[in-house]
């Protein structure tokens, strides 16, 4: 089944993955992701080992039969966004030396960019002392399947640029609260870096190629 929805991809969103060769990383480990559309679990998804777990919301999953079985399969691990318990799920998973998928917005992106970091996220990495994973999908915001108001196609190119393991820094000195957020700001520092270094080697170079490349794409 991998194989053949890789190959969908590669057909349909001429789809590409990058340093694939990080996701061998053991756990406990947090693979972040910005989650621009509907599909970004499907592009990740064809790039991961099985025991990688989505973290999805019940709350969304709830909305509809092809929610609830896309979301709460063998390969995701549904949570209550509103339940402080959940993090503390998560927590006791990853202290078992397991990998999660994390889409730390929380949400998809209304504007195409990275919006803000949830601080659950750096209760995390304070409470498991996971590695982290980035990877930056590029393109997907221009897919159809998307809630920002820009301009979309329907199968414009994807790709996704993995960057790894990072080992978070030390916070301990600080107060639990100030810790976490020193955390997520870290992660928001590394996901815009990392973003931007993909951009500097495969983005265009000058405007002309910027033009030619929305017309290709």
């Amino acid at each position: 089944m991998k194989f053949l929805l890789k190959f969908l991809l590669r057909l349909f969103f001429r789809f590409r993955a990058y340093n694939l060769n990080v996701l061998d990383e053991k756990g406990p480990v947090i693979l972040v992701a910005n989650h621009v559309s509907w599909l970004d679990w499907l592009f990740l998804g064809v790039c991961l080992d099985n025991d990688w777990k989505f973290v999805t919301s019940r709350v969304t999953a709830a909305l509809s039969p092809i929610h609830r079985l896309i979301m709460t399969s063998k390969r995701t691990f549904p949570v209550d966004p509103f339940s402080p318990y959940s993090v503390k799920q998560m927590t006791q998973y990853l202290r078992g030396g397991r990998r999660l998928v994390f889409f730390a917005e929380g949400r998809i992106s209304v504007t195409g960019s990275l919006m803000k970091i949830q601080e659950g996220t750096g209760f995390l990495l304070q409470k498991t002392k996971a590695k982290v994973i980035i990877a930056y999908l590029r393109g997907a915001h221009r897919i159809k399947w998307v809630r920002h108001t820009g301009w979309t196609k329907w199968f414009h190119k994807v790709e996704v640029h993995f960057c790894g393991p990072f080992t978070p820094p030390d916070f301990s000195a600080y107060q639990g609260a100030t810790a976490r957020a020193k955390l997520a700001r870290w992660l928001r520092n590394k996901i815009i870096e990392h973003q931007y270094l993909v951009e500097m080697e495969h983005g265009p170079k000058t405007i002309i190629q910027a033009i030619n490349e929305i017309a290709q794409n």
